[in-house]
């Protein structure tokens, strides 16, 4: 019985990866692959545990040294605007320990959270450029908001305006990675549910 359960063929897509192995994987092996799919369950396993380590880091700081430091430490936002104004203030070098941390761990992922969104857009059937033009408006906005411009030079009724579209970008955006991906392969590459990505024990060997 043991010799017939070793021989019996393996079925594509029956090993399930867990949560973290997702997370690993994205995170190494397909840290700058932006081509082939990511499934939806790859993509939020990764977003889960990038939220949960920014929470446990917010946490530490907090306790260290309170909440309201910590908060005015993260927004301003990120001291931008102490560094443009040239007053000498300067609170982004000012920031705590953990909350340049946190500005380090986001420099590290910044390449691999483009780069499984992109691949979440191909299992999709989207292009990627689609991504890129949806995520860099929305971008491009939060910056312009960040710096305090906007209502004073756009005027507020336009200012608005551009809020709600880029509002509706970012829905569209999210809405897009809720999708369950196409069945069988596309052109951006094989069915990730039935192909999937070794585990983390067998990326060391």
């Amino acid at each position: 019985m043991a010799d017939l359960k070793e021989q019996a063929p393996r079925v594509p897509g029956e090993r399930h990866l867990t949560l973290w192995s997702y997370f690993w994987t994205a995170l190494t092996r397909r840290y700058g692959s932006f081509g082939g799919r990511s499934r939806r369950l790859e993509f939020w396993s990764y977003y889960l545990f990038i939220v949960l380590f920014y929470l446990l880091i917010l946490a530490a700081q907090a306790l260290l040294d309170g909440v309201e430091v910590t908060t005015e430490a993260l927004i301003a936002p990120f001291g931008i605007e102490g560094i443009l104004s040239g007053y000498g203030d300067r609170p982004y070098f000012d920031a705590p320990v953990l909350v340049w941390v946190i500005r380090l761990l986001s420099v590290v992922l910044f390449v691999p959270t483009l780069a499984v969104s992109c691949r979440r857009y191909h299992d999709v059937g989207l292009p990627a450029w689609l991504f890129w033009i949806l995520r860099g408006t929305a971008l491009v906005w939060a910056t312009v908001v960040a710096l305090r411009y906007g209502a004073a030079d756009l005027g507020s009724s336009l200012f608005r305006l551009l809020s709600i579209v880029v509002g509706v970008i970012a829905l569209a955006d999210l809405v897009i990675h809720l999708l369950p991906g196409q069945k069988g392969t596309n052109k951006y590459g094989p069915d990730p549910r039935q192909s999937l990505p070794p585990q983390p024990e067998e990326l060391l060997r």
